[in-house]
């Protein structure tokens, strides 16, 4: 891995680690909205694995992953394995990040069907850059 590569890898694992959870000084876990109970009262709503919501999430994660990679490959002239890397890593840390958005905020209902759908959407887009 290139250094570019390893510090949005850095920054995606910094940034679950962060919002995972919260760890005082004794190093007792704090509860807070992201724990365990929140997320499994979360799944507990009505998310059909074959909703319109999980289409979305796959659609928009597929699409923006493919976007990605074309621009940084055709436009910046980025290396495939460049593009490849941080079009990923991109697409996949927002899709997180709304995630917590949605647990935080009650806007939304975040779970890790959503959280599925949008890695699926990324590896599909990245098998189609791959093979076509």
């Amino acid at each position: 891995m290139k250094a570019s590569q390893n510090i949005i890898a850095a920054l995606c694992l910094g940034v679950i680690c962060i919002c995972v959870g919260n760890v005082n000084a004794g190093g007792n876990r704090q509860e807070n909205s992201f724990s365990r109970r929140a997320i499994l009262k979360s799944e507990t709503t009505n998310d059909p694995w074959l909703g319109k919501d999980k289409l979305q999430h796959f659609l928009v994660s597929g699409f923006l992953t493919a976007y990605g990679y074309v621009f940084l490959n055709q436009t910046v002239k980025s290396p495939e394995s460049s593009a490849t890397y941080i079009s990923t890593f991109s697409v996949t840390g927002l899709g997180i990040t709304k995630e917590i958005y949605d647990l935080k905020s009650k806007k939304g209902h975040p779970g890790f069907k959503d959280i599925l759908a949008n890695l699926l959407g990324v590896g599909t887009a990245l098998f189609f850059i791959k093979v076509l």
